[in-house]
């Protein structure tokens, strides 16, 4: 076997690895709660909700940022769109 072939089967290896790493991070109860308790909230353009940016799977911890919109499902039409991510201004 030459040694691309067990470099192309170890990075498949290291990306599904990744991949479930990142997987289960999402779903931890503990992140989901520290992103919670920091603010982040996100706002459906289609439905004009507002929600704990958590409850739509994301996660964000140490982060800042301005302007950000990300690729989300609404928790409350259920539909796929551009979300603006925000802090709420009355967390810390």
């Amino acid at each position: 076997m030459e040694w691309w072939m067990i470099a192309g089967v170890a990075s498949v290896f290291g990306m599904a690895a990744a991949f479930v790493a990142l997987n289960a991070a999402t779903k931890s109860p503990k992140l989901r709660a520290a992103t919670n308790h920091a603010g982040w909230k996100i706002e459906c353009p289609k439905c004009n909700t507002v929600s704990a940016a958590a409850d739509a799977g994301m996660i964000r911890i140490g982060a800042a940022s301005k302007g950000k919109r990300s690729l989300l499902r609404c928790p409350s039409c259920q539909r796929t769109a551009m979300m603006r991510v925000f802090r709420d201004g009355n967390t810390h």
